[in-house]
């Protein structure tokens, strides 16, 4: 009984920690709930990046972009696929990012699919939105 109680609890945590989508989105390809159908480029400066964490616990990494128009925060991807690519983002770096327009616990987000910082291209999502960290991704960035 107890058993079942401890796991009813976990479930239920796990349930209320999930991303809110917006019932006008599709399903998400994968963690988060990437669209096709809202994807833009925005170009703005960095204000909040993310901290590398070199054998850290697997998390998502964001970063907040100041743009002309507001501040927007852009998920990447996980830590542990940014620190393969090579290069960081700091604050005060201009990016481009392509990305899909959604809503993640009340707030508007980008989800990256591609961040241009001058000529270095960092590629996070195929043309569907699936991860490139995805097990069923064949190709590399």
């Amino acid at each position: 009984m107890k058993m079942w109680l401890i796991a009813g609890l976990f479930l239920g945590f796990l349930a209320l920690s999930a991303p809110r989508v917006s019932p006008q989105e599709p399903a998400s390809r994968g963690p988060l709930p990437f669209n096709p159908r809202t994807v833009e480029t925005i170009q703005g400066m960095v204000v909040e990046a993310p901290e590398f964490k070199p054998g850290g616990f697997p998390e998502m990494e964001r970063l907040l972009l100041k743009t002309d128009k507001e501040k927007l925060t852009v998920v990447l991807g996980p830590n542990w696929y940014l620190a393969r690519q090579g290069w960081k983002i700091a604050i005060l770096d201009h990016l481009e990012v392509t990305g899909s327009r959604v809503e993640l616990d009340g707030k508007t987000a980008l989800i990256a699919q591609e961040v241009k910082k001058g000529e270095q291209i960092m590629r996070f999502r195929d043309q569907s939105g699936r991860p490139l960290w995805s097990p069923s991704q064949t190709h590399t960035p």
